[in-house]
C-alpha cells in the first residue's frame, strides 16, 4: 500500500512539473501598441507588420516571442500570429527578445513587412534592413568578419546560451518542487 501511494505521488509530481512548464509559455499574440485598422499607413507615418513563425519547428518553438520597436515593447507574437502598428519615420530596430533583429530607417507612407523565422535553432527576424545584435549594439558594416551572417551567428549563440541558462534554472526549480512534494 505504501509503495502504491509513492507511485501515485511520483506521477502527480511529474504531471505537475510538466503542466507548470507548459503554462509558463505564452503561445498567443498580444499587442501593447494600438492596433492598425487600415491596409495603408497615413502619409506622415510608417506601418510595421510582423507575422509570427509559420512553423513550430519542434516542441521548444511553441511560445510567443517578445517584440520591440527600438526599445518600445510592442507585445508578444506567437506562432501564426500577426501584429501591425504605426510609427514615426526615422531609425528603427525591430528585435525579438531584445537580442536580435533588423535595423533600417522607416520612411513616412511606407509599409515594412517582417517575419519571425522559427525554422532554425532559435528565432530570427526576416525582412528589410540589416541584421542587428541588439545586446552588443553591433550592426553589419560590410567589412569581412563583420557581415550580417557573422552578427546573426553571434547573436544566435548568445541567445542559445541565455535559453540554456533559463532551462537549467527551470529544471532546478522543478526538481526542488518535486523533492518538496516527495517529502510530504
Amino acid at each position: 500500500m505504501n509503495s502504491l501511494k509513492c507511485i501515485r505521488l511520483f506521477w502527480v509530481g511529474i504531471t505537475s512539473v510538466l503542466l507548470s512548464g507548459c503554462a509558463a509559455f505564452q503561445t498567443s499574440t498580444t499587442q501593447n501598441l494600438p492596433l492598425v485598422t487600415s491596409d495603408a499607413p497615413p502619409p506622415e507615418k510608417a506601418m510595421i507588420v510582423v507575422d509570427g513563425s509559420s512553423s513550430w519547428a519542434g516542441m521548444f518553438k511553441l511560445y510567443a516571442v517578445k517584440l520591440y520597436d527600438n526599445k518600445v515593447f510592442v507585445g508578444k507574437v506567437g506562432p501564426h500570429g500577426k501584429m501591425a502598428w504605426l510609427r514615426d519615420p526615422g531609425p528603427m530596430d525591430i528585435s525579438i527578445q531584445g537580442v536580435i533583429g533588423r535595423r533600417t530607417t522607416a520612411e513616412a507612407g511606407k509599409t515594412y513587412h517582417y517575419k519571425i523565422d522559427g525554422t532554425g535553432l532559435i528565432y530570427s527576424v526576416m525582412g528589410p534592413g540589416t541584421a542587428f545584435n541588439y545586446a552588443n549594439q553591433q550592426q553589419s558594416s560590410g567589412d569581412p568578419g563583420n557581415t550580417s551572417d557573422d552578427i546573426l551567428k553571434k547573436a544566435q549563440d548568445q541567445y542559445q546560451q541565455e535559453q540554456l541558462q533559463r532551462t537549467i534554472q527551470d529544471a532546478g526549480r522543478f526538481r526542488q518542487q518535486y523533492d518538496n512534494s516527495m517529502k510530504r
